[in-house]
């Protein structure tokens, strides 16, 4: 899952002029917060996160998980359910952080390898 940040907005902004202040009117919040979030000294509030996803997509950026739900819908349904299933062999790596880094040469190829 993405982490919605400061970082993560200042990698879609533009820097076309007043930007920042659309933003902080779609957020609801003043110019300064913007400011504050971007720098790292306030954190995206999570009533925040959808409007800063609205705000963007509105701008015809596109998040790195539209971009996965885009590829993945153009999978055909044997590939949907081998990625499906790769992703839950990821999330279950990245939840036991004790069996080490995720070597995708030994991922299971089919849900029989598991």
């Amino acid at each position: 899952m993405e982490v919605i940040d400061g970082n993560w907005i200042k990698q879609r902004l533009t820097g076309r002029r007043g930007e920042k202040t659309e933003l902080a009117q779609a957020l609801g919040i003043s110019l300064e917060k913007v400011t504050k979030t971007l720098s790292g000294s306030r954190r995206v509030q999570p009533e925040e996160i959808p409007k800063v996803l609205e705000f963007f997509r509105a701008q015809g950026g596109r998040t790195r998980t539209d971009t996965f739900a885009a590829i993945f819908e153009h999978l055909p349904p044997k590939l949907q359910e081998q990625a499906e299933e790769f992703l839950l062999y990821l999330k279950a790596k990245a939840d036991s952080p004790e069996e080490g880094p995720v070597d995708p040469q030994k991922a299971p190829r089919h849900a029989s390898e598991k």
